[in-house]
């Protein structure tokens, strides 16, 4: 998602649909400066993508996801109104 890729790939949908439900995610490291992935961004990204629909983060609402530390400092009313 952040590094122009999707976290799973794979032209055969039954394999895709496997590497989903069943392998971890992994983190292409050639991707970031020194191979160096910020914490807030794993961390979100982490449990976003997790298996587990009782502890994905969001389970609980929208308010899970922009209260987590990657969106510190965002202003969601002003990123709805475009400014």
């Amino acid at each position: 998602m952040v590094t122009g890729h999707p976290p799973f790939m794979n032209e055969d949908k039954i394999l895709l649909m496997d590497a989903i439900v069943s392998h971890p995610f992994k983190w292409p490291l050639n991707k970031f400066p020194n191979g160096v992935i910020p914490s807030a961004l794993k961390n979100i990204v982490e449990s976003l993508l997790d298996k587990n629909v009782d502890t994905r983060l969001g389970c609980n609402g929208i308010h899970d996801i922009k209260s987590h530390p990657y969106f510190k400092g965002i202003e969601f009313v002003k990123v709805f109104n475009k400014k």
